[in-house]
């Protein structure tokens, strides 16, 4: 029986679900003993990694003061004690911690994001990313990348073959989960036609501007946010910017929940303003719920989750529009990504709601891609 080992960053988030996912699809469609490691355990972790092997209990000690070079000291002494045939790991940092803890099993590293997206950060950090990609990740025995810009550009900084496989998503479970009654409070606020976002509170999630935008919506609606910040709270800035344009009464925080799929359910579209993205999670698991999106154009993942496969580097003058939802441009230059998308969310709660969207969902489930791993 092959022992694989797979190594998430954390238990929240995104890339936290998508790991939980690979590792109930590898416990479903292999014979494998499967162990998980996370680095930080943080609070309202999804239920998956409740017995899973955690380097940091951010729950019990606030602070992060565990060096990179602890990290893998931990991380290689796990190793040893498991000793895998395979060990699989998500982001940018964690592959690095896999690849210099590995004790000669075969290290899968998974790519998130492509590498322009570390050039936020500090000029160190930029060349240390840059590093990684030529030389540490010269060492992964197998590389995948969940969406096709993503491939390209890990395929151009280390010059390996770069395979694509989305994330995987459990169809099934999401759609039981949505089937979760809604509070008599939350009943009152998605009486109104809704406008959903699920994910941080962040300004490089498009929080603002996605306000900013529902301050020009005509249709009478409600903006429905859920998440937070990096301590799971609810930004001042922007309550106060809910309150400076006179919509505390119809837009609505609702902080971290551990079952987001209710309100998805029950929203009339679902909108992700981010600056940028890899292959975000919840616009396939809101349309897994046959509810239009509305993203921005600040990926190629974006538009391969509406089955289009156009450059998101093209300068986009009006919303792209087809089935599945729309695409509206990633410009801030006098508003032009808030005029696109007020327009467009206006245009989508105008519609029928009930028409059943065409959404293969065949490409995001686990049995097919279990293969790729094993």
């Amino acid at each position: 029986m092959k022992r694989i080992i797979v190594i998430s960053p954390s238990n929240i988030g995104t890339i936290a679900s998508c790991t939980a996912n690979i590792i109930s699809s590898l416990q479903k469609y292999s014979d494998a003993k499967v162990f998980s490691v996370v680095l930080y355990k943080e609070k309202n972790g999804i239920d998956i990694y409740e017995n899973c092997m955690f380097i940091v209990d951010k729950t019990k000690c606030a602070t992060n003061n565990l060096s990179f070079f602890s990290k893998i000291r931990i991380l290689h002494s796990l190793k040893k004690e498991i000793n895998p045939d395979i060990s699989i790991s998500t982001l940018l940092s964690v592959n690095t911690l896999n690849v210099l803890t590995a004790i000669g099993e075969t290290t899968i590293g998974i790519f998130h994001a492509p590498l322009a997206q570390t050039r936020n950060v500090s000029f160190k950090n930029y060349i240390l990313s840059k590093l990684s990609y030529k030389f540490i990740f010269s060492k992964l025995s197998k590389l995948y990348a969940v969406s096709e810009t993503i491939r390209q550009d890990v395929v151009n900084f280390t010059g390996r073959n770069v395979e694509l496989v989305y994330n995987i998503h459990n169809i099934e479970l999401i759609r039981e989960k949505s089937k979760e009654p809604l509070s008599s409070e939350e009943k009152l606020i998605f009486n109104k036609p809704s406008i959903l976002y699920v994910g941080h509170l962040y300004d490089t999630k498009g929080v603002r501007r996605l306000i900013k935008a529902f301050r020009n919506v005509k249709t009478a609606s409600n903006l429905v946010l859920v998440g937070g910040d990096v301590n799971g709270s609810i930004p001042d800035a922007y309550l106060d910017l809910a309150k400076e344009y006179n919509l505390s009464d119809r837009i609505f925080f609702l902080g971290y929940k551990t079952n987001p799929y209710k309100y998805m359910a029950n929203c009339s579209l679902f909108v992700l303003p981010s600056y940028s993205e890899g292959l975000p999670g919840v616009l396939i698991e809101s349309l897994s719920l046959n509810k239009k999106v509305i993203t921005t154009n600040s990926s190629m993942g974006n538009w391969e989750i509406l089955q289009c496969y156009k450059d998101y580097r093209e300068k986009l003058n009006e919303p792209y529009e087809n089935e599945l939802g729309l695409i509206v441009s990633n410009d801030d230059t006098q508003d032009e990504s808030v005029r696109q998308l007020a327009k467009s969310i206006d245009k989508v709660l105008t519609e029928d709601e009930h028409v059943q969207l065409p959404f293969d969902k065949y490409r995001f489930e686990g049995e097919h891609l279990v293969n790729n791993y094993m």
